[in-house]
């Protein structure tokens, strides 16, 4: 578009031609101000401190949105454990990769976040503890999917790992019991490690589980009948000026000696007889694992997994997309760049290229 050579010139409104948002790609009512980096550029007077000339800058100028590589950061939902005694939950999947966007108008990447597995209680129908659930990006026809971590393995009673414990979920997939995950495609990922087990059919006295599968390394197996597995490692990113470890898994449980410790990642500890208010629950946004709870007989309950995240981050001085959902943004220096970051925390949302 170009804005009209004569005639009045707006900030907002629906007229084409008259409207400076439209011309910028921004809705019509989109609150911008004189002062803005972008409608400085297509003025044409970007010198710091220096008027712009109402309407006059503004005729016969067009606005040409430059590409941009935003960064994402996809992490799933890590997958819940369950008590009596079992194993760890695995960690959710992370994806990281670049994207260019070079529309100029209304360009939306829309982002779905995964939430955690249930941590389980112990009995005849919950032997499996809750898978966590995807996280996706999606940017025109092109979906970014990071997988839920496996639910911990099956409790002492059931069959997989043996009589004596459960088996650590598997990282970044809807398997349990120590399966690996797979990564579907290349825009697919997460594919993370498998859970640990208990060789042997260790019991008594800890009945020992091993620990889920990380996104970046296996979950370790129950090492003797006093110390279950720990959780596998999460993947450190630098994203949004900050370095942290996402997808960790949890650790196994134990009924009495030492609990597998969970992985770096947000996974959450084992734990030794956790009744009803476990502290095994994977941390929040880094998509970890619970750790497996203790307690024979049915007692003790499962760690629940960690929510999931998505982050964007990309190059500007400014602000480039409008978002919705539950989101948070903010911006830092990196060498001499400025650059901005996103992130959503939960359920769905998108940023708008404006």
């Amino acid at each position: 578009m170009t804005l009209n050579s004569s005639g009045p010139i707006s900030l907002g409104g629906s007229t084409t031609g008259q409207s400076i948002n439209l011309e910028i790609g921004a809705n019509a009512t989109a609150t911008v101000s004189l002062n803005s980096s972008t409608v400085r550029t297509l003025a044409g007077v970007t010198a710091n401190n220096s008027a712009i000339t109402m309407p006059t800058d503004f005729y016969g100028k067009s606005y040409t949105v430059s590409n941009v590589i935003v960064r994402y950061l996809v992490v799933a939902g890590g997958g819940g454990a369950v008590g009596a005694v079992g194993g760890g939950g695995g960690g959710g999947g992370v994806v990281v990769g670049n994207i260019t966007i070079s529309n100029s108008g209304n360009t939306t990447i829309s982002v779905a976040v995964g939430t955690g597995g249930l941590g389980l209680r112990r009995n005849d129908g919950y032997c499996l503890g809750g898978i966590g659930a995807n996280s996706t990006l999606t940017y025109s026809s092109t979906s970014i999917v990071a997988l839920g971590g496996g639910g911990g393995g099956r409790c002492r009673s059931g069959t997989a790992g043996g009589s004596g414990g459960g088996s650590g979920g598997s990282g970044g997939g809807t398997f349990y019991a120590g399966a690996s995950a797979t990564q579907p495609s290349s825009t697919s990922g997460g594919y993370g490690s498998a859970g640990g087990a208990n060789p042997g059919g260790l019991t008594s006295p800890g009945y020992p589980s091993g620990g889920g599968g990380g996104a970046n390394s296996v979950g370790g197996n129950a090492i003797s009948t006093s110390t279950s597995g720990a959780g596998g490692n999460g993947i450190s990113i630098t994203i949004a000026g900050t370095t942290q470890s996402y997808g960790g898994g949890g650790g196994g449980g134990i009924v009495t000696g030492t609990a597998g410790a969970g992985g770096s990642g947000g996974g959450g500890a084992g734990t030794n007889y956790a009744i009803c208010t476990p502290t095994n629950n994977g941390t929040v946004n880094t998509g970890g694992g619970g750790g497996g709870g203790g307690g024979a007989g049915g007692a003790g309950k499962g760690g629940t997994g960690g929510s999931g995240v998505v982050i964007i981050d990309y190059a500007s001085a400014t602000a480039l997309f409008s978002t919705t959902g539950n989101v948070s943004t903010g911006n830092y220096v990196c060498g001499s760049t400025t650059r901005q970051w996103v992130k959503w925390t939960s359920g769905t949302g998108s940023a708008n290229r404006i």
